[in-house]
């Protein structure tokens, strides 16, 4: 995982994920950053602090009130039960992220049914995600340019191939 500005594309799951830093003859890094406080945000959040990967795990989320804080708030609550010192912090702006090495990309609509019980079909939750993900590139390279940004939101095919365009990172 050396080189900045790297785009990854792991489908395999959380714990291949981990597996993946974990297997790195890596030292703790300073700041790993999640955007999207979801499901799969908070726990890559919780996950990150409790097998020590950081010293300081960030979340950016855009849900009033201050979900990101929120959420971060109560994983930092147990983290001295379970011997956790990782600082953990929450924001809705993407300042947060600033000096992260590692971007975890998680931001997006999840597909679920609609009041009148229809689906949203793949390129509507595509155009959705891909207004956020224009946000998230632009969060990222003006607080993060050099970080791993690894994505991991919906649909993924799509949305890399969107970050890789707007962020153009280096071919290291």
């Amino acid at each position: 995982l050396s080189g900045a500005g790297r785009i990854g594309l792991y489908g395999q799951g959380l714990d291949t994920l981990f597996c993946i830093f974990e297997s790195e003859d890596l030292d703790m890094l300073n700041k790993i950053g999640v955007i999207g406080g979801g499901n799969i945000g908070g726990v890559l959040v919780q996950e990150a602090a409790r097998r020590k990967l950081a010293k300081t795990v960030a979340l950016m989320d855009v849900l009033e009130p201050d979900f990101a804080k929120g959420k971060c708030l109560d994983i930092a609550e147990g983290t001295p039960i379970v011997g956790i010192d990782a600082e953990i912090e929450g924001a809705r702006d993407y300042s947060v992220l600033e000096g992260s090495e590692i971007i975890i990309n998680t931001a997006g609509v999840p597909r679920k049914k609609r009041p009148d019980g229809t689906i949203p079909t793949r390129e509507e939750l595509l155009r959705t995600n891909l207004n956020i993900t224009d946000q998230v590139a632009q969060g990222i390279m003006k607080y993060a340019p050099d970080a791993t940004v690894i994505s991991l939101a919906n649909p993924l095919d799509a949305i890399v191939y969107t970050l890789n365009k707007k962020m153009k990172p280096s071919k290291n």
